[in-house]
């Protein structure tokens, strides 16, 4: 299990660097993970700007939650459940009409997770 940890610390060091370089974000230690501990996944949770981003990986899912520091036991999903699919690329995502728009790059590295 540490050598997940290790790993998936390392992945979201550098995929999401935007969060440390520019931010100033840390990795903390994981608060009350309730159920993903019973799973078995892997969690990183990264605290920036008065925010708390959660990076879960279990079996070949990976998401994204987000809690504010001042209510840490309260996350909302970022990302579905990702099956080799990036946010807005599930079937419920297609169903609505696709406003074009100008693509943010950092929610494109999100996606990417």
């Amino acid at each position: 299990m540490a050598k997940e940890q290790s790993k998936l610390t390392q992945e979201v060091q550098e995929r999401f660097w935007f969060l440390f370089g520019e931010r100033g974000g840390q990795i903390v230690a994981n608060k009350d993970t309730g159920q993903l501990s019973k799973l078995k996944s892997t969690v990183v949770t990264v605290a920036v700007d008065g925010l708390l981003f959660r990076f879960v990986h279990w079996r070949d899912n990976r998401q994204v939650h987000v809690a504010s520091e001042r209510l840490p036991d309260e996350w909302h999903e970022l990302s579905a459940p990702n099956n080799g699919q990036g946010i807005g690329d599930s079937p419920a995502h297609s169903r609505a009409p696709r406003r074009r728009t100008k693509p943010n790059p950092k929610l494109q590295r999100v996606s990417g997770f």
